[in-house]
């Protein structure tokens, strides 16, 4: 373990060894917080595992798959609902008449400052283009969860400034709640999903995005996202099976 930064892509190989479709997201979100995991906390991890290994006598690579694999099974399982995955950065469940659009991480403190977090979210929003393709042709094709289901939603801390104005631009209604607005429980009255704030984000400030299927289905939305797709493969982005942002 002297050599963590040597160790690191090997760990990588073994997780994307186990990466299905059905389960791709997931793996992506690990492969993504070992990328950002301190040296010594990985340490930590490894030390740990090859102590169970030695104790039980256990290979150390096998031990090391059924860890991984656990862990994206607990990823799997932590969400309410059933998840879908979508592409390689974004999944969705449904919730009462909206599919839920999400990731499956909690992505709101690994960019480091504003440079950082604008050029990850940019590697994000042409997987999100297509993610409502692919929502939009499960509703079309009549994909029975989302039978009754009208609305495509997004609630998440990172959804904030120029993401913001970014998908109010490509047709959705944005909104954004202020940590500091919770101190006023008129606030609640008069905004009932800034309960999420409380009861799912920690306290913390976040934003919504909201659009009608039928608004996505619309000749301007689809000239918009479209006219944007071919802005982002023009750029030379184009959509991997692992996801943005990964070596």
């Amino acid at each position: 373990m002297s050599n963590v930064k040597e160790f690191k892509p090997k760990i990588k190989r073994v997780l994307r060894s186990l990466r299905t479709k059905e389960n791709q997201v997931w793996v992506n979100a690990l492969l993504g917080k070992i990328d950002i995991m301190k040296d010594d906390e990985l340490v930590n991890h490894l030390t740990d595992i090859k102590k169970h290994c030695v104790q039980n006598s256990l290979d150390f690579k096998e031990e090391l798959k059924n860890v991984l694999q656990s862990k994206i099974i607990a990823l799997q399982n932590e969400g309410k609902g059933e998840n879908y995955s979508l592409n390689g950065a974004f999944l969705f469940n449904i919730k009462d008449n909206s599919a839920l659009l999400h990731m499956p991480l909690d992505f709101t403190k690994p960019f480091g400052n504003k440079e950082s977090f604008l050029k990850a979210m940019d590697a994000y929003n042409p997987y999100l283009l297509d993610a409502i393709d692919k929502l939009k042709d499960l509703k079309d094709n009549g994909f029975y969860p989302l039978n009754g289901v009208d609305t495509i939603a997004m609630y998440s801390p990172i959804l904030m400034g120029d993401e913001l104005v970014w998908l109010k631009d490509l047709g959705f209604e944005t909104n954004y709640h202020k940590k500091g607005n919770y101190k006023n429980p008129q606030y609640f009255i008069d905004n009932p999903e800034a309960i999420i704030g409380v009861t799912k984000f920690q306290g913390k400030s976040f934003g919504t995005a909201k659009i009608s299927f039928s608004k996505v289905c619309s000749e301007e939305f689809q000239n918009k996202k479209k006219q944007m797709q071919k802005d982002y493969l023009e750029r030379g982005i184009i959509l991997k099976e692992d996801g943005p942002m990964q070596e």
